[in-house]
């Protein structure tokens, strides 16, 4: 059986493919013999040294990102337009396309909650400390570190 020759199921004979030098043949091997600007852009770049060369490309995928942004609102205005038309919120066809808003203090840094014996702190939210596993380990609880919560007021101890 010859190189560019298989088998089909059910059939005797191997059925012939193109060889690679018939699809170069009659494929332009690159973009350029297409588009003379893509021809002139490639002279252009042969030209830049490395540090300009990494500039043009650094820019040129910033305005792909831009085109292909600019391409998806395009098209989300379509959405939106014809679900309009039919009667939908755009929201009811495509559950979750509308960006949900985050909470105000979404990125804040939060106030510790427990303070360590060397001053470490702990705002009681993720994972627990290591100094925090140690001192549980050793038979400490954290509410023994807790920070006082000077948000609150404080009552004055008035016992008659």
């Amino acid at each position: 059986m010859s190189r560019g020759s298989r088998y089909h199921r059910g059939q005797a004979e191997p059925i012939e493919e193109e060889s690679m030098e018939t699809q170069t043949e009659t494929q332009p091997a690159d973009m350029s013999e297409q588009n003379p600007i893509i021809t002139q852009i490639q002279a252009l770049l042969d030209q830049l040294n490395l540090t300009d060369l990494n500039e043009v490309i650094e820019d040129a995928h910033d305005r792909r990102r831009f085109k292909e942004q600019e391409a998806r609102n395009l098209l989300l205005a379509e959405f939106r337009q014809r679900a309009e038309q039919m009667g939908f919120d755009i929201e009811d066809v495509f559950p979750g396309m509308t960006p949900s808003r985050r909470r105000a203090t979404a990125g804040s840094t939060i106030a510790p909650k427990y303070r360590g014996p060397n001053g470490e702190t702990w705002s009681g939210r993720g994972m627990t400390p290591r100094w925090m596993t140690t001192l549980e380990a050793e038979g400490h609880h954290k509410d023994e570190y807790k920070i006082p919560d000077t948000t609150e007021p404080q009552l004055p101890n008035t016992t008659r």
